[in-house]
């Protein structure tokens, strides 16, 4: 239905943004409750972007993909998805047919370097 392009990325990205916020608005008692109980969300909020923030800045130091076979077949997922047109997208053994998998994990690791126009090698 729409071409898997950096700008549907960003389309997609903003109706869902609408939608939440008219769900905001017709749901508003329900998320005022949510008031007195602000400080203990934030601190566990915080507590988390901390940790996720120095799990990300470790693993960085190690972008390689030496541990298990599985990160090839990874690559070539996300390399494909992002080169291709349309969803779903071609299968990367050249089968004739489309990926015969589950790639939903892939699929939002493109859909991510998409948004953040992150580039992936055209060689498979």
């Amino acid at each position: 239905m729409l071409k898997f392009s950096q700008f549907n990325c960003y389309l997609i990205i903003a109706i869902i943004a609408i939608i939440n916020l008219i769900v905001l608005i017709k749901k508003r008692k329900k998320f005022e409750e949510l008031k007195t109980k602000w400080s203990n969300i934030a601190v566990i909020e915080l507590i988390f972007l901390f940790m996720f923030i120095i799990w990300v800045y470790i693993r960085s130091f190690m972008p390689a993909i030496n541990n298990s076979t599985e990160h090839f077949m990874n690559y070539g997922f996300i390399n494909k998805l992002m080169h291709s047109d349309y969803l779903p997208a071609d299968d990367i053994w050249f089968s004739g047919y489309t990926i015969n998998y589950y790639y939903f994990g892939q699929y939002i690791a493109a859909f991510l370097s998409k948004v953040a126009t992150t580039r992936s090698s055209r060689n498979i």
